[in-house]
């Protein structure tokens, strides 16, 4: 599940991200392979994100304010997958923080730019999410499990 909220509001901090604590179900290969969406899947990792920008007045200038909050549910069928899990939650936890930050990095010089912005990016943020997924797939699995559903 993604959530995506737009405000109005200035933010104390230009980006946080926090990583919830992460909801780990250990299940029998067959449960893993229907939890999973494949049956040659031993493992996989979910994300449920809150995702809330906001434009803030700094000087002359707006700027992006972030405020990304994700929780990952890792099902997995040993203790031994849930270690590589955990570091598909790694990645994903440094690519969030990475796109957090570079959301800051933007000015504008009215504040319906600035909105105008963060409406594209809180809509598109669903599609970057599921690029830093491809990302960690590809880096910890190889490509050719990238595309299989389930990822």
């Amino acid at each position: 599940m993604v959530v995506a909220i737009l405000l109005l509001i200035p933010v104390a901090h230009a980006a946080n991200v926090e990583i919830g604590r992460p909801h780990i179900v250990f299940l029998s290969d067959t449960a893993a392979a229907i939890a999973c969406k494949s049956v040659s899947r031993r493992a996989c990792t979910t994300m449920n994100t809150l995702f809330i920008c906001a434009c803030a007045r700094a000087g002359d200038e707006w700027t992006v304010r972030t405020r990304l909050t994700a929780t990952p549910f890792v099902y997995a069928t040993s203790q031994t997958i849930l270690k590589h899990e955990m570091e598909h939650v790694s990645d994903i936890a440094s690519s969030l923080n990475e796109y957090a930050d570079s959301l800051t990095l933007h000015t504008f010089t009215t504040e319906e730019t600035c909105l105008s912005f963060i409406n594209s990016e809180v809509k598109l943020f669903p599609h970057t999410l599921k690029l830093i997924q491809r990302l960690t797939t590809i880096k910890r699995d190889g490509v050719q499990f990238a595309s299989r559903p389930g990822e």
